[in-house]
């Protein structure tokens, strides 16, 4: 519900259905989550609002798919700052917006959450550090061109610029 909420939250149309038309059914909502506790509390809604149906329609469910991402995306970020160290012998002050940004173009792309985001992240911050960042955005529009899967994508570019890299 509170991912709903969040997706939602701009459109008075469906916040007024989803608190009762015209009297309030739902006062407030609040949820926990890990360490943290929302609260959500409907603010006035402009008078011509006209509530619409509550359904999943592709908008919500970007949205709800974006807000599972925005949680995921923390983790994996940790994950890449610690499981990657000889990374940041390289540049230790590499900027953590630009991995973020790689990040979300990984989702973006629809690389599938999870091991081939991290690989692809990896293997453009490598690329960016060893300035190479022109040759593997050609390889990737390659590969693409070649109907690559994302995982075989992935794999070919971490290999190019992580791998090669070490040896």
């Amino acid at each position: 519900m509170r991912d709903y909420l969040e997706t939602i939250a701009v459109i008075p149309s469906k916040l007024s259905k989803f608190f009762g038309d015209g009297k309030r059914i739902i006062y407030a909502f609040g949820s926990g989550f890990d360490d943290s506790f929302y609260y959500y509390q409907l603010k006035t809604l402009p008078e011509d609002t006209i509530p619409s149906p509550i359904k999943l329609t592709k908008y919500e469910f970007d949205g709800l798919k974006r807000q599972k991402w925005l949680r995921k995306r923390e983790k994996t970020f940790t994950e890449i700052i610690t499981e990657n160290a000889s990374l940041w012998e390289k540049d230790p002050n590499f900027p953590h917006r630009t991995i973020f940004t790689y990040l979300d173009e990984a989702f973006e792309k629809n690389y599938p959450t999870g091991k081939s985001v991290s690989l692809y992240v990896v293997a453009k911050i490598s690329a960016t550090m060893i300035t190479q960042l022109d040759q593997f955005e050609q390889l990737e529009h390659q590969l693409e061109n070649q109907h690559y899967s994302r995982e075989e994508q992935v794999a070919v570019l971490y290999n190019q610029f992580v791998k090669r890299e070490k040896e």
